[in-house]
């Protein structure tokens, strides 16, 4: 099916609007699958997804950890004024966030 429109000129739309159009969607790649039910149905749902997944989870992975490393948090520091040990240690804050990744890995929209 034809829309009509030009590759430049959804090239130009899309320096316009700042984010794709048409984004590849993996869907298209699996094997007996009906793309038509599967993907997402329009442009604001897909640049959603985009939008959560870029930057307000990184964004909220951010805030947690500088939130878990305020200077009244520090447990204590060497000779020379250099944190050796958080509240909150390096290791379980890692655990904490790779089960939060897994979490949000296994939820689907």
């Amino acid at each position: 099916m034809d829309s009509g429109v030009a590759p430049h000129q959804v090239a130009a739309a899309e320096r316009k609007l700042k984010h794709k159009l048409f984004p590849v969607n993996v869907m298209l790649e699996i094997k007996h699958c009906d793309v038509l039910q599967a993907a997402p149905k329009e442009e604001l749902h897909q640049m959603l997804i985009g939008f959560y997944g870029e930057h307000v989870i990184p964004a909220t992975f951010y805030e947690i950890k500088e939130t878990l490393r305020r200077p009244d948090l520090v447990l204590s520091r060497t000779r020379d004024g250099a944190v050796s040990r958080y509240a909150i240690p390096d290791d379980m804050l890692k655990g904490a966030f790779a089960r939060s990744r897994d979490r949000l890995t296994s939820c689907s929209s």
